[in-house]
């Protein structure tokens, strides 16, 4: 948080602008590790002043690493990358809405979850193989509600797939067969840029898909 915020300053943007952070473990959180995390997160959101009440107002995604060698790796959280606003001007006025969403899992009560009054309503969380594995049933049921809800999200933000830049698709899971006869048709417009699909963990879930429609982005 530190480098972001001297970064932001660099760019001539107050701590406020950030919206956005997206990270990741070397390996995957046990509850009380993930829960003394957020603990410390939310603390140094609050020490920058970010938070709204007890908001946090940033999207957030945190996925950790499927590597053989990831059991090996301590149970930090890096920051892999961060959003930040800038004003408009008079030549960006005209162009495309930006937008950034947190990673949406498979979680029917997601703000009730978040807000810890009801456990996780999981979809098709019983429909497994006998390893314990979703079944490809399981993983499009689970993809059909994450893209409904990312509808209705953008709905929310008056922004729909035309205005995306970016798909990012969270699993270990083999989602191949889902591609052609589900993502890709569902995401409209949005599938020409393809998809980011990254091997890793979301918390606690098994799919999560973020979007972004921005005008820039930078890699360091």
């Amino acid at each position: 948080m530190a480098d972001i915020e001297q970064m932001l300053r660099a760019s001539g943007r107050p701590i406020h602008a950030l919206c956005a952070l997206e990270l990741s473990s070397p390996r995957s959180l046990s509850r009380a590790q993930f829960n003394s995390f957020n603990q410390a997160y939310v603390a140094r959101l609050e020490q920058s002043s970010l938070l709204i009440g007890n908001q946090v107002p940033l999207a957030r995604t945190n996925v950790a690493f499927a590597r053989a060698d990831a059991a090996a790796g301590e149970p930090g959280v890096d920051v892999h990358a961060f959003s930040y606003t800038v004003p408009a001007t008079s030549r960006s006025r005209g162009a495309a809405p930006t937008f950034v969403t947190a990673g949406m899992p498979e979680i029917r009560n997601l703000q009730k979850t978040a807000l810890r009054l009801e456990p996780p309503d999981i979809v098709a969380a019983n429909d497994t193989t006998p390893e314990g594995q979703p079944t490809l049933t399981a993983l499009r049921l689970k993809t059909e509600f994450i893209l409904t809800a990312l509808d209705e999200t953008m709905r929310t933000l008056g922004v729909q797939w035309t205005h995306v830049t970016g798909v990012q698709l969270y699993t270990v899971h083999d989602v191949q067969p889902l591609l052609s006869d589900l993502i890709l048709p569902r995401i409209g417009a949005a599938a020409r840029l393809g998809i980011e699909w990254h091997h890793m963990y979301p918390p606690g879930v098994r799919v999560e898909i973020g979007v972004r429609g921005t005008h820039r982005e930078l890699v360091a």
